[in-house]
């Protein structure tokens, strides 16, 4: 079978190949829905475009839906007519309309803009609209300056741009030195700082190690108001850490607090947002025991409630075949890759 026969019959289309593309969007409430999708489909069903913190829990890099097209593309009961069609009527119409009317859009609505793009894997347009936002009076130094600087940080990012990204980031240490930031914003600038120091350097060492200290000591102290899943994703984040330094004991202390806090987030509240931050532990301790500890039974044991809490994402399948082939259950590694691409 040749490349493109493989990926043409390794395609699926399913309800996030349709909410990328703009063809349709899921119901927020629907538990056959991923965990990602429902979290997109609710942001955008319940945000209003004029007030500021439209959610999102990941955000892709644009090859991610360039994949999608160029399969779609392969595929011919899918009909890109068809999804043109319906894109005209879809969420992305919405945005686009909103695009074309920039000159009449708030700051606050080009941020809700940007951000309700950067979700749907739309991150060039995410960085077009940035790009008439700086001086915006909301935005440089106002009330609307942390958002803009997080998703500024995160849109350079995802489009490998460090140069940007590292300026990105310089404005927001500028902001949280001038006792311009809250201690859950330090917290979540954290979190950032220490994965993307560790896995690419763009972040400056002295501004890394300046939010973990101030983070740490906000995060830790007696009567800390910090949410229990930012406070799940500073412990995992950190836990970076000691694994780069193969302390796995270490390690494993600091993802035992990640569980603890993500667990407290989702006994009060059960929307996707806190479910995300169980589901990333899992994924998070599948990678520690994969590749750290090599204790592959509790890798297992990570995959098996990573499927069992988020059953309808298919890279979850394939990141529980990996933990079978590395243990050379192959057929076992076989049915979780075909479930995969069943699920699209």
């Amino acid at each position: 079978m040749s490349e493109q026969n493989l990926l043409m019959h390794s395609f699926t289309k399913n309800s996030f190949s349709d909410m990328m593309l703009g063809v349709r969007l899921p119901d927020a409430q629907d538990k056959s829905e991923s965990i990602f999708n429902r979290a997109c489909s609710w942001a955008y069903s319940s945000a209003n475009f004029d007030d500021p913190g439209y959610k999102y829990i990941q955000i892709f890099e644009p090859g991610v839906v360039k994949e999608i097209q160029a399969l779609a593309k392969l595929t011919p009961e899918v009909s890109l007519t068809l999804h043109s069609q319906e894109r005209n009527k879809s969420h992305l119409a919405t945005l686009d309309w909103l695009a074309g009317n920039l000159k009449y859009a708030s700051s606050v609505q080009r941020l809700n803009l940007a951000t309700a793009y950067a979700s749907f894997g739309q991150i060039h347009q995410a960085a077009e609209i940035l790009r008439t936002m700086t001086l915006m009076r909301r935005v440089d130094g106002g009330d609307l300056e942390f958002e803009f600087l997080m998703l500024k940080f995160v849109i350079h990012n995802r489009l490998q741009d460090c140069a940007s990204s590292s300026e990105s980031m310089q404005q927001l240490f500028s902001m949280a030195k001038s006792g311009r930031m809250t201690a859950s914003q330090i917290v979540e600038v954290c979190c950032q700082a220490t994965v993307w120091f560790h896995k690419t350097a763009e972040v400056d060492r002295t501004i890394y190690e300046w939010f973990f200290v101030k983070s740490k000591t906000l995060l830790t102290a007696e009567g800390s108001a910090i949410p229990e899943g930012m406070k799940s994703s500073w412990y995992r984040a950190v836990a970076m850490i000691p694994s780069r330094g193969k302390n796995d004991q270490g390690t494993r202390t600091l993802m035992n607090h990640a569980k603890t806090f993500a667990l407290q987030a989702n006994a009060t509240s059960n929307n996707p947002y806190s479910l995300n931050e169980l589901k990333t532990y899992f994924e998070s301790t599948i990678k520690e025991h994969l590749y750290g500890s090599k204790d592959y039974e509790k890798a297992e044991a990570a995959a098996l409630s990573l499927l069992k809490l988020d059953p309808h994402w298919s890279p979850n399948w394939a990141e529980a075949a990996q933990v079978y082939m590395t243990t050379g259950q192959y057929n076992t590694a076989e049915k979780l890759i075909k479930k995969a691409i069943a699920l699209g």
